[in-house]
């Protein structure tokens, strides 16, 4: 969720361009093993067998994968951006989730 100043068209940002802008990531992530980089074990059989992985450098909870969902969005926001905060919300089941939220 973004939250900012609307523009004179009343849109704090065209949803066009919010999908560019995370795209990347989705498509890194869709149908990937998310695998802890530190789980030698679980990185070696993934590279030995040419599995598509993304590997991070936390544990892979909920929590962490929104805070880093979180840091990717606030890093790809154009320069002449509108947004103000940002918020992420990684569900685990359809009633648990993680949720992470700045102000920028």
């Amino acid at each position: 969720m973004l939250t900012g100043e609307p523009d004179a068209h009343g849109m704090v940002m065209d949803y066009y361009d919010m999908k560019t802008l995370i795209m990347p990531t989705i498509d890194a992530l869709d149908h990937a093993f998310l695998c802890d980089r530190s789980d030698t074990l679980m990185v070696d059989f993934l590279d030995a067998n040419s599995l598509k992985a993304y590997y991070v450098d936390v544990p892979t909870t909920a929590e962490n994968i929104a805070r880093m969902l979180l840091d990717d969005v606030i890093a790809r926001l154009p320069k002449n951006h509108r947004i103000d905060h940002v918020k992420v919300r990684v569900y685990e089941t359809e009633k648990t989730y993680a949720e992470v939220d700045r102000s920028i």
